[in-house]
């Protein structure tokens, strides 16, 4: 005598119907686990690469502001440079050769009050009163 002679026809097909189903919700289960596993681990990567990329973007930022504050010194210092050596660049002898033309001083004097100047008339003439505007 065996068991399955024992355990009458209806409930053995239930019995294997049972054992079938169970195997295969214990495959999905642990199939289930192994994907999740993997997918945290994939998650994890793309996290550290992300603060990698991060920490990279960071250091970059710094060394551009950096090189700008760098710059702005240097100009600084040649500027002052530069303010303390105009007497030396240019002395007073020049400066009272350089003459300034009397059309820029007009130019000069009606961009001042604004106004658009006179378009019949060149920068050193007064316009013509015979023409009508």
């Amino acid at each position: 005598m065996t068991l399955f002679s024992i355990i009458p026809a209806p409930y053995r097909v239930v019995a294997v119907i049972a054992l079938i189903a169970s195997t295969y919700l214990f495959g999905w289960i642990m199939g289930s686990d192994n994907q999740l596993s993997k997918q945290k681990i994939i998650d994890q990567n793309v996290a550290v690469k992300v603060l990698e990329k991060k920490v990279i973007q960071h250091e970059i930022t710094e060394r551009v502001v950096t090189k700008y504050v760098d710059k702005i010194q240097i100009i600084k210092q040649k500027g002052d440079t530069i303010i303390q050596r105009i007497p030396t660049y240019i002395t007073r002898n020049d400066d009272a050769k350089c003459t300034i033309p009397d059309s820029f001083g007009v130019l000069w004097n009606q961009a001042n009050r604004g106004d658009d100047g006179e378009s019949t008339g060149a920068t050193d003439e007064s316009t013509d009163d015979d023409e009508p505007p």
